[in-house]
This record gives structure tokens, sequence and C-alpha cells, in this order.
């Protein structure tokens, strides 16, 4: 036992020398040959696709199909026959010649069943084809089987009728037998030909009964996809025209893909669907968005290549490709296909590609930027109708939003994109004095100003760098630790600002209980400082400004009005003071060690405005439901305590 478990152990070790070797030998020995020999082939390859989607033109596939049949049948019929003697298979039997007319006749009648019945199989497949998705109608490539049956089947009954034609009209043993071995190459090309018909028979039926299969179409179409997806790699052509209607064939396949989907959702093939699409994705998208283009003879990213070859109709194919999963995924909500809806929810997630556009030459930022932009645009337009539509399944999107906000070790735009999100459905909540969906958003936010790092997490690299990685990695990490976290506060400031300005005061008290109770005061006490700069400055908050900027279409943004946003913000830190000033007077048990210290330099105002601003907020008291306002004596103590500060604030200065 021991001793396989050494030879295990070795054999791994020895598989990693020879992998590395393999490497470095391909790339000081042989990349300067595979690699253009994998290219040229793959180009070869992509051009050949593109020929055979010229025959989308009917007239010009006619006048192509019937030249391409009679240069093959002269071939076949004139050609060979004269350069080659042929072999007399009949000879090896003791064949009667006076039944080969017979036979031929029997043949031809046999062909021509089959043709009726191939055209009658292909008009009911071609209706259920209708029927599973207007796409499919449009795909070329289903077309290539059925036009190699009968362009293969035609030559075949040309070629027997014209041997029949031919056949001596004196029915003797000996002329019979003088004519096929006068003939012997005519019949070796006949007898081939019969056998690739009746092997193209049986094919074509079998894949005519397949498809008739929605399961067997959605295979079908995704490894279609997945081989369109590599030959536009490597189509360099510059003509926009043709380079249109190669990624409009991709488009077509598309359309019929997720067209199916939402078939087998319709007829609770859940299962089905789900396995589909994971696979879609996993296989194919994934490799054009995260993937290079080979792992050994081409390992350039295939999106960076397609962006630099072709960028603006891949752009438009990305969100093609968007816009299909999100139709795909309000349809499962629409029939109320929840546990599916949010199964297919999340693989909309891995549509992001992982490449920072910071790490790329200038020449394709823009377009990485307007990917993740697309992006982030479809999940803004999905939140709202989450909202409007199907508020019950915001709970899971809020979640899998949230769970995407790592502390640390994803890109910062990344999790302002997310953020935005969540500040999208805060929004709406907030103007629709909807406290429910508000309680969930606060508590889903408080959950990530509040999580905590592991100091135990290593890095798994070699024993001597161990140490200095991680020193290097938590100050990296400690950074963007208090920027997420700091996002998620300032989400909740921005409701309750929006609260007070509209005057939702059922949700400004949550808000202002929440607030104090629940978020670490090392996290909020920083972030209650930032907002104060931000709107005494006219500073959009970070989180958003910064992904608003790269030019996607939030349907909402927290937007305050500019006469009254000042007055609001007093509001607000008066109560969050009065609310902490109550708990630390009461000695209220906390969930945290010590109340939250709020700056209170918003208030450094004239003692009548201050007056009025306490009156205004006690007089809503039963609103806010919040006991400090209750208490008269308490509050007239918060008016001295701050007319106090003030007169030592103005003797400072």
């Amino acid at each position: 036992m021991v001793f396989l478990i050494i030879l295990v152990k070795k054999s791994r070790y020895l598989n990693r020398i020879i992998n590395s070797k393999f490497n470095k030998f391909y790339q000081l020995k042989m990349s300067n040959i595979i690699d253009p020999i994998y290219n040229i082939l793959n180009v070869c390859k992509a051009k050949l696709f593109v020929l055979c989607e010229k025959f989308n033109n009917l007239l010009k596939s006619i006048v192509i199909l019937f030249l391409t049949f009679t240069g093959v049948f002269w071939i076949l019929y004139f050609v060979l026959p004269s350069n080659f003697n042929g072999i007399n298979i009949l000879g090896y039997f003791n064949f009667n010649y006076l039944i080969l007319n017979s036979i031929l006749t029997t043949v031809l009648t046999v062909l021509g069943v089959i043709i009726s019945i191939s055209i009658t199989l292909l008009l009911f497949t071609y209706r259920q084809y209708s029927s599973f998705a207007l796409s499919i109608n449009n795909i070329v490539s289903r077309a290539r089987m059925p036009i190699l049956f009968f362009f293969i089947t035609g030559q075949c009954i040309a070629y027997l009728a014209l041997i029949t034609f031919e056949f001596p009209t004196k029915i003797n043993n000996t002329y019979i037998e003088q004519y096929y071995i006068n003939n012997i190459a005519r019949f070796d090309v006949a007898i081939i030909l019969i056998v690739i018909v009746i092997f193209l028979t049986f094919r074509l039926f079998k894949n005519l009964i397949l498809e008739s299969n929605v399961i067997s179409n959605v295979r079908s179409l995704s490894v279609q996809i997945d081989s369109q997806h590599k030959r536009i790699i490597f189509y360099n052509n510059k003509n926009m025209k043709k380079l249109m209607g190669v990624y409009e064939n991709v488009r077509f396949s598309l359309e019929g893909f997720f067209q199916l989907l939402i078939i087998l959702g319709k007829n609770n093939m859940d299962t089905e669907l789900d396995k589909e699409l994971k696979k879609w994705i996993g296989n194919r998208v994934s490799y054009i968005l995260n993937d290079p283009i080979h792992p050994i003879f081409n390992k350039k990213q295939v999106l960076v290549h397609l962006l630099e070859v072709h960028s603006f109709v891949f752009v438009n194919y990305y969100k093609d490709i968007l816009n299909q999963h999100m139709y795909l995924v309000l349809e499962l909500y629409n029939k109320d296909k929840i546990d599916l809806a949010n199964s297919v929810l999340a693989e909309y997630f891995n549509l992001l590609p992982s490449i920072d556009p910071k790490t790329e030459s200038k020449e394709i930022r823009s377009e990485l930027k307007q990917l993740r932009g697309d992006y982030f645009t479809s999940l803004d337009q999905l939140a709202v109708y989450l909202y409007q539509k199907k508020r019950y399944s915001l709970s899971y999107f809020l979640n899998e939003i949230i769970e995407k906000i790592s502390l640390g070790r994803v890109k910062k735009k990344e999790n302002n994109g997310y953020f935005s999100i969540v500040s999208t459905i805060l929004q709406l909540a907030v103007e629709n004095k909807d406290l429910k969906t508000t309680i969930d958003i606060s508590h889903v936010l408080a959950r990530k100003a509040n999580t905590a790092i592991d100091e135990d997490e290593e890095v798994q690299t070699g024993f001597r760098e161990k140490y200095n990685i991680k020193s290097a990695f938590k100050r990296i990490e400690s950074k963007s630790v208090i920027e997420s976290k700091k996002s998620s506060v300032l989400i909740m400031l921005q409701g309750l600002l929006k609260s007070i300005e509209i005057s939702n005061h059922e949700t400004v008290g949550f808000f202002i209980k929440f607030l104090s109770n629940n978020i670490e005061p090392k996290i909020i006490e920083p972030a209650i400082n930032e907002f104060i700069n931000h709107i005494n400055n006219g500073i959009a908050i970070e989180y958003y400004d910064e992904f608003v900027r790269e030019g996607t279409k939030l349907k909402y943004t927290f937007d305050y009005n500019q006469n009254t946003k000042e007055y609001c913000l007093k509001k607000m830190i008066l109560l969050l003071y009065s609310q902490n000033m109550h708990i630390i007077e009461n000695k209220i048990n906390l969930n945290y060690e010590k109340a939250i210290a709020i700056n209170t330099e918003p208030l450094r105002i004239d003692n009548r405005y201050l007056k009025h601003l306490i009156n205004r907020i006690v007089s809503c008291s039963e609103y806010y439901a919040l006991n400090c306002l209750d208490d008269r004596i308490f509050m007239d103590g918060i008016y001295r305590d701050l007319t106090y500060k003030n007169l030592v604030d103005l003797g400072k200065s």
C-alpha cells in the first residue's frame, strides 16, 4: 500500500516535470512552426464556412448547384470510364445478365420512392421547426444534409437512367454481358453511388427523426454555436458586409437556441433546460469570454482578439447574448417557475468578462468597459422588472447580488456595478414607501458591511514567499474591504436622506434605529463623515458615479432636490445624534460595544434654526416610532448639548 502511494506521488511529480519540459520546448523550438499551421487551418475552415453561407441567395444557390451537378455527372459518366478499366464485380458470381435491366429499373423505382418519402419527411420536420423556433428556419447548416442527400441521389438516378437508356434492345444474355463488360467502370460507379445513397438515406432519416425532438435540436444548436464561435475567431475579412453576414448566422443560431429553451420551460422539462443552459455557458460562451484561443498553440485571449479584429460587431453580438438570456429569465418568472428562473439567473452572472480593461491595450479598453456596462444595464433592468412584477423573487436576487460583491479580491468596478443594482431597488422601495423591501435590502447590506475577513486565510505559494505575499495581499485587501463596507453604508444613508426628503416617516424611523444598532461604529462613522462631505460639496457618491460615468443606462439613481437637500441632511444628523445619545443615556444593550459618535458639524447653525428642526422632528414622533422623540426633557437636553457645542466651537475659532 505504501509502495503504491509513493508510486502515485512519483508519477504526478514526473508528469509535472514532463509538462514543464514540453512547454519550454514548445516555446523555444515549436511555437514558430505550430502556431502558424494551427492558425492557417482554422482560417481555412472559417473561409469554407463563409463560402457555404453564400448559399443563402436562392437563385445563386440553384445556379451553383446546377453547374456543380453537371460537372460532377460529366466526370463520373464520361471521364472516369475512359481512364479506368473498372472491376468485374458480377464476374465473381454466377450472375444471370438477363435480369440486369430489371434490377436497374427496380433500383430506379426504389430511389424514386425514397425521394418522395424524404420530401414528405422534410416538409414535416420543417413544420416542426416552425413550431419550435422561427430562427431555426434561417440556419443554413441545417439544410446541408438534405442538400447532400438529394445531390447524391440525383446523381445516382441520372446515372442509372442513362445506363438504362443505353441498354441493348436485344434481350440476349451474350449481348447484355458484352454491354456490361464494355461499361464495367460505369456499373462500378453506379454500385458505389447506390451504397452512398443507402448510407445517406439512413443518416438523413435518423437526423430528421432526432431533429423533430426539442432536446436534440437544443444540443445540435449548442454544438453549432460553438463551431460558429471558433469560425468567427479566425475570420479576418475587413469587408463589413461579409462580416455582418457571418455574425448574422451566429445570431440566428443563438435566437433558435433560446427559443427552444423557452419551449423546454413551457413543457415542464426544467431539468433538461437547466442542464443544457449550464453546459452551453460553461463550454461555449466561457470560451469566447474568458479562455485563450488554444491552451498551447495560441494563448491569446479570445475576447481580446475579437475586440481587436472586429470589435463593433462582437459588442452587438454580446448584447444579443445578454438580451436572449434575460428574456429567458423573464419568461420563466412570468410562468411562475421561480426555482428554475433563479437557477437561470445564477448563470447570468457568468456572462461578465473576467478581463480587466486596465490590463489591456488602450485600443480595446473602451470596448471592454462597454461590455461591462451592457452587462450591468441588463441586470438593472431585471431588478426594476422584479420589483414591479415579481417582488417575491427579490430576496434571492438580492442575495445573489451581494454574494458577487467580494470584500477584497474582485475588481472595484465590478463591486460598484453590483452596488448600483442594490441602489436601484432601494430607490424604488423608498419612493413607493415599501418598508418590507427596504428592511430586506438593509439587512443584506448590513451583512456585507459587518462581514469579517478571516485573518488565518493562506495564500497557496512557496514556503519562503508565503509570508511576504500574504502580508502584501492583506494590505491591498484591507483598503478594498473598507471601501466595500463603506459603500454598503452609503447606500443606506442615501435611502435615509431620500426618505426624509419625500416625508416617508416610517422608513426614516426604521433607518435611524437600524443604523444605530446594526452597523459597527468603526464602519458607519467614517461613512457618515464622507456622506456629509459629499452632500455639502455637491459631490456624487463614488460607488455609482464611477459606474454611471462609463455609459450604462441605469433606470434609477438617487437624486435630491438641490433646494432642500441641506435641510434634509441636518434633520438626518439630528435624528441619528438624538437616537445614539438616547442609547447612551439609557444604557441600552447594543449589538456592539459602544454607540456611534455622530459628526454634528452640519448642526452648527443658528439656535432658532436648531430649535425649529427639533420641533419639526418631535412633531412627527408618532410616525418615526422613536422613543427618544417622545421624551420632551431628553430632547431639550439635546438642544442644550448642541448649543453648548456650538458655543465651544465658536470660542475655539
